[in-house]
């Protein structure tokens, strides 16, 4: 059964401190919001990747 989904975020930000995992994901959510709706993205110290998920509600 598929689902619908407003998107999804992968958080890779491992042996980061707190504090500079919630920057990187507060700036990847303010400069990018249009963006992840409906996408699949990944966050990551070096690269941000964000792919549009193809949502078939008639499935």
């Amino acid at each position: 059964m598929r689902r619908i989904s407003s998107g999804v975020v992968l958080i890779r930000l491992s042996g980061l401190s707190s504090t500079t995992k919630a920057e990187i994901v507060c700036n990847t959510i303010n400069q990018h919001t249009d963006e992840l709706q409906g996408a699949f993205t990944v966050i990551s110290p070096t690269a941000i990747r964000i792919r549009k998920v193809q949502n078939d509600a008639s499935l």
